[in-house]
Protein backbone atom coordinates (compact mmCIF):
# COMPACT_ATOMS: atom_id res chain seq x y z
CA UNK A 1 0.00 0.00 0.00
CA UNK A 2 1.57 3.28 -0.90
CA UNK A 3 1.63 5.74 2.53
CA UNK A 4 2.74 9.56 2.03
CA UNK A 5 4.79 10.63 5.02
CA UNK A 6 3.64 12.42 7.61
CA UNK A 7 5.89 15.51 6.41
CA UNK A 8 4.35 14.89 2.90
CA UNK A 9 7.89 14.38 1.33
CA UNK A 10 8.17 11.01 0.67
CA UNK A 11 5.70 8.62 -0.82
CA UNK A 12 6.41 5.12 -1.29
CA UNK A 13 4.52 1.41 -1.91
CA UNK A 14 5.57 0.20 1.51
CA UNK A 15 5.88 -3.70 2.13
CA UNK A 16 6.17 -3.84 5.96
CA UNK A 17 5.31 -1.42 8.72
CA UNK A 18 7.66 -1.51 12.53
CA UNK A 19 6.60 0.87 15.05
CA UNK A 20 10.56 2.03 16.71
CA UNK A 21 11.20 3.62 20.02
CA UNK A 22 13.10 6.74 18.62
CA UNK A 23 16.46 7.43 19.70
CA UNK A 24 18.90 10.27 19.66
CA UNK A 25 22.59 10.27 20.16
CA UNK A 26 23.85 12.08 23.18
CA UNK A 27 27.12 13.59 23.22
CA UNK A 28 27.90 13.57 26.82
CA UNK A 29 27.27 9.88 27.21
CA UNK A 30 28.45 8.65 23.61
CA UNK A 31 25.63 7.06 23.17
CA UNK A 32 22.22 6.60 21.71
CA UNK A 33 19.25 7.53 24.15
CA UNK A 34 15.80 7.19 24.15
CA UNK A 35 13.53 10.51 23.25
CA UNK A 36 10.28 9.03 24.56
CA UNK A 37 8.80 9.56 21.05
CA UNK A 38 7.94 6.37 18.70
CA UNK A 39 8.53 6.20 14.90
CA UNK A 40 6.55 4.10 12.51
CA UNK A 41 9.07 3.52 9.62
CA UNK A 42 7.98 1.93 6.67
CA UNK A 43 9.85 -0.78 4.64
CA UNK A 44 10.72 -0.97 0.62
CA UNK A 45 12.17 -3.70 -1.19
CA UNK A 46 15.03 -1.64 -2.62
CA UNK A 47 17.32 -2.35 -5.53
CA UNK A 48 19.96 -5.29 -5.33
CA UNK A 49 18.17 -6.95 -3.25
CA UNK A 50 18.21 -4.15 0.07
CA UNK A 51 15.82 -3.03 2.30
CA UNK A 52 14.99 1.12 2.12
CA UNK A 53 14.07 1.96 5.37
CA UNK A 54 11.88 5.51 5.79
CA UNK A 55 10.57 7.13 9.08
CA UNK A 56 6.66 8.00 7.58
CA UNK A 57 5.82 9.65 11.23
CA UNK A 58 6.64 10.48 14.67
CA UNK A 59 4.00 10.59 17.60
CA UNK A 60 4.48 11.61 21.62
CA UNK A 61 3.70 8.60 22.97
CA UNK A 62 3.65 4.43 22.30
CA UNK A 63 0.12 4.22 21.99
CA UNK A 64 -0.15 6.88 19.75
CA UNK A 65 2.16 5.51 17.49
CA UNK A 66 0.37 1.87 17.65
CA UNK A 67 -2.74 3.67 17.27
CA UNK A 68 -1.68 4.80 14.01
CA UNK A 69 -0.32 1.25 12.91
CA UNK A 70 -3.61 0.26 13.94
CA UNK A 71 -5.42 2.62 11.21
CA UNK A 72 -2.57 1.73 8.53
CA UNK A 73 -3.58 -2.28 8.86
CA UNK A 74 -7.59 -1.11 8.57
CA UNK A 75 -6.32 1.11 5.75
CA UNK A 76 -4.72 -1.96 4.02
CA UNK A 77 -7.34 -4.54 4.61
CA UNK A 78 -9.84 -2.55 3.44
CA UNK A 79 -8.22 -1.87 0.18
CA UNK A 80 -8.05 -5.32 -0.32
CA UNK A 81 -11.24 -6.26 0.57
CA UNK A 82 -12.53 -3.71 -2.21
CA UNK A 83 -9.77 -4.93 -4.88
CA UNK A 84 -11.45 -8.91 -4.31
CA UNK A 85 -14.97 -7.35 -4.39
CA UNK A 86 -14.32 -5.41 -7.39
CA UNK A 87 -12.65 -8.72 -9.03
CA UNK A 88 -15.99 -10.56 -8.23
CA UNK A 89 -18.48 -8.35 -9.75
CA UNK A 90 -16.52 -7.96 -13.15
CA UNK A 91 -18.74 -8.29 -16.20
CA UNK A 92 -21.62 -7.60 -13.76
CA UNK A 93 -23.87 -4.82 -13.28
CA UNK A 94 -22.46 -3.86 -10.16
CA UNK A 95 -21.21 -0.48 -9.46
CA UNK A 96 -17.41 -1.02 -8.62
CA UNK A 97 -15.78 0.26 -5.21
CA UNK A 98 -13.19 3.35 -5.72
CA UNK A 99 -9.85 2.04 -4.57
CA UNK A 100 -7.83 4.10 -2.51
CA UNK A 101 -4.54 2.88 -2.23
CA UNK A 102 -2.99 6.12 -0.40
CA UNK A 103 -2.61 6.80 3.34
CA UNK A 104 -1.37 9.87 4.60
CA UNK A 105 0.33 9.83 7.84
CA UNK A 106 -1.69 11.72 10.34
CA UNK A 107 0.04 14.67 12.06
CA UNK A 108 0.03 14.02 15.70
Amino acid sequence: MFIRSQDKLSLGNCERFAVVAKREWNSEKSACAPTGKYDIKGIYSGEYEHEDIDVLGTYASKERALQVHDEIQDAISAYEVDKIYNLTIAGTDYTPRPLYPVYQMPES
